[in-house]
């Protein structure tokens, strides 16, 4: 994963930071699977099903056990209803996003 590119897709905010995504919910498994360049958005597969929001439910907590931070501290600020997203994460800096992401990114 390039970090060039990771870093195109998170924002600062005044906060946190802001991360834009691209996610195919009711895949095989919960991984990210890449960067959209062309979009500056992290690609990322989950397991649970677009379904009464049970994808961005999933989301949310996937990403508040990733920083270690609470559920309130992530927001989805855009996409309830689409595959591009916008997130929000209180209390972290764009550095710590990048790195947790490219460690979980090499772990798959």
């Amino acid at each position: 994963m390039n970090s060039k590119e990771l870093q195109d897709c998170i924002e600062a905010g005044e906060k946190g930071v802001y991360l834009d995504l691209n996610v195919s919910p009711g895949s095989s498994r919960t991984k990210i699977t890449g960067i959209n360049k062309w979009r500056n958005q992290l690609e990322l597969s989950i397991k649970e099903k677009a379904v009464r929001g049970e994808a961005n439910k999933a989301l949310l907590k996937l990403f508040a056990e990733l920083l270690n931070i609470s559920k309130k501290s992530v927001k989805l600020v855009r996409g309830k209803t689409t595959k591009s997203k916008r997130m929000y994460f209180e209390g972290v800096d764009k550095t710590e996003l990048a790195d947790r992401i490219k460690n979980i990114y090499e772990e798959n």
